[in-house]
């Protein structure tokens, strides 16, 4: 999870700058990590002299919402800095909002030095004290137009927490930063390929299903995508786990891997159903010997949605009972006995995997 920290000299254009760094950047890290989430943490930005004024400007949300992006954008726009940096303060604060989340990147911009000795914040402890804390946190620094002194006392920010030390000395810095700390932040990466489909049944051979495929981040529980029988994704390496959903019946596989190296493939497919139809006489009558019965069924619409206009998906099966493997669906059964047809009543639903079983009254 990304956070954006600043402190600018209203004095000067390099609030400017800074708006532009940070606009750049969430767009970026949008199209390159669209799995973070982005918040927007200011200090000094509306008491002068005052080391309280920091905090939470935008609360944390998806980088990949668009309206997300927007509010970061705004306040950064909206905004005219007029007070100091307490720079330790607000990056234990930041460390703090943080908790909880792997891996936690903050980006520090600033354009001077600590300003709040008084609260005991040193920058360098602070960010060691943060880092013992989560080990996966990372602070990259980006100063404005600092002189190399200033640099040298927070440059160990980012040294200390793994993190990169960059400089904008002028708007054309802009891209060059915004580009080295995307490329810093984003995980290695490869390529997902999950297919699934549905095993042949004897009859209707020729029907062919798309089950639907969720790729779902394992580290935010998030659906990174949603095909419909084959989904090929370039994601971030990490834990992910692959949902097929084919009607009423739902599997799934999990990818559990450090990188993933190049492409990572995964098939699923769902076995037919049994349809299953007995004919009974009423009021507990037999029959006599055993009926040769002309089935029809008809499919209504498979499982993965597709409708058919009655009539125009039919098998015709003579037995004394029906028993047919089918692709996952529903169907409409009739029986045709003794010269007469017998409905066989409300549509039946026929799941992956599974018999279902119906009787048909004839007489």
């Amino acid at each position: 999870m990304p956070a954006f920290g600043y402190a600018i000299d209203p004095k000067s254009r390099r609030y400017a700058v800074a708006a532009d760094f940070a606009k750049g950047l969430v767009d970026r890290i949008a199209a390159a990590a669209p799995g973070y989430d982005a918040g927007l943490f200011q200090f000094g930005t509306k008491r002068p002299g005052d080391c309280s004024d920091r905090g939470l400007a935008v609360g944390f949300g998806p980088i990949a919402d668009p309206l997300q992006r927007t509010r970061i954008k705004d306040a950064m726009s909206e905004t005219r800095p007029t007070g100091i940096t307490p720079i330790g303060a607000s990056i234990e604060d930041a460390a703090d909002l943080l908790k909880g989340y792997s891996p936690a990147v903050i980006f520090l911009v600033t354009d001077g030095a600590e300003e709040c000795p008084e609260l005991g914040k040193d920058p360098c402890d602070t960010a060691a004290a943060a880092k013992r804390a989560a080990p996966s946190l990372v602070v990259h620094v980006v100063g404005l137009d600092l002189a190399e002194g200033i640099l040298k006392r927070v440059a160990c920010v980012a040294e200390l927490s793994g993190g990169s030390v960059a400089v904008i000395e002028k708007p054309g810095d802009v891209e060059r930063v915004v580009t080295a700390l995307t490329t810093a932040i984003v995980p290695p990466s490869g390529t997902i390929v999950a297919r699934a489909d549905v095993a042949p049944a004897a009859t209707f051979p020729a029907i062919r299903q798309a089950p639907k495929i969720t790729l779902v981040d394992e580290r935010t529980g998030r659906a990174v995508a949603s095909e419909a029988g084959t989904l090929s994704r370039n994601v971030p390496a990490g834990a992910y786990r692959v949902e097929f959903q084919l009607g009423s019946v739902a599997r799934s596989s999990r990818l559990e891997t450090g990188s993933i190296d190049g492409e990572a493939k995964v098939t699923m497919t769902f076995p037919f159903g049994v349809l299953k139809v007995e004919p009974t006489l009423p009021d507990g009558r037999a029959f006599e010997v055993e009926p040769r019965i002309a089935w029809t069924v008809e499919l209504i619409e498979t499982a993965d949605g597709r409708t058919y206009p009655r009539g125009s998906q039919t098998v015709t099966y003579q037995a004394p009972a029906l028993r047919l493997s089918v692709p996952p669906g529903t169907y409409r059964v009739t029986a045709d006995f003794d010269g007469r047809t017998f409905d066989g009543g409300e549509p039946i639903p026929v799941a992956s995997g599974a018999e279902t079983a119906r009787s048909i009254k004839v007489q």
